[in-house]
């Protein structure tokens, strides 16, 4: 009787705990139709053809793809310090400034909030510091499956931090 007891006992734990993971909601900053974010460039992810990893002339990378897997926190500024996903892109170089070394990409991005879906875009990815540009939303996983919209980007520090600002069509399955 004591181990029938304890078995219920174990199973009813079993059974609370997977109905806390499943009703975990997301936070709240990705619940609305306009969700925030702020990249922050981690130079030990960045993929590149192998000759290219040490050049320092930039203009070597015209024709070349690259890779980035970087953190996004949440906010405008970047100094939350709270993580809201991590974000995957593959950007094709189509030209470098010589003046002052900013590039003109093509790129097809992914940010991934932890467990609870993911939001692509695509386009020209012009990083150059100040610039404000826009790209389409092109899909979603999870919570934000079939995302529609806009994101509006702004590059804080060239090569190094960039603000998303997502503008979806409709809310989040939160």
């Amino acid at each position: 009787m004591a181990f029938s007891t304890r078995r219920v006992g174990v199973l009813a734990v079993m059974a609370l705990a997977m109905i806390a993971m499943v009703s975990a909601k997301p936070p709240k900053e990705a619940c609305g139709r306009t969700i925030v974010v702020t990249e922050l460039y981690n130079e030990d992810t960045l993929a590149a053809p192998e000759f290219l990893m040490t050049e320092t002339n930039q203009t070597k990378f015209v024709g070349y793809t690259l890779g980035y897997e970087d953190e996004a926190v949440w906010g405008g500024s970047g100094d939350s310090g709270r993580k809201a996903g991590d974000i995957v892109a593959a950007c094709f170089v189509n030209s470098v400034s010589g003046d002052d070394g900013w590039m003109l990409n093509y790129c097809t991005t992914t940010l991934t909030f932890g467990d609870y879906g993911a939001i692509s875009w695509m386009g020209q990815f012009p990083d150059k510091q100040d610039n404000e540009f826009y790209n389409p939303i092109v899909g979603g996983t999870g919570i934000f499956e079939g995302a529609r919209g806009t994101v509006r980007t702004n590059i804080l520090s060239q090569g190094e931090r960039w603000r998303y600002q997502f503008k979806l069509l409709s809310t989040p399955k939160c």
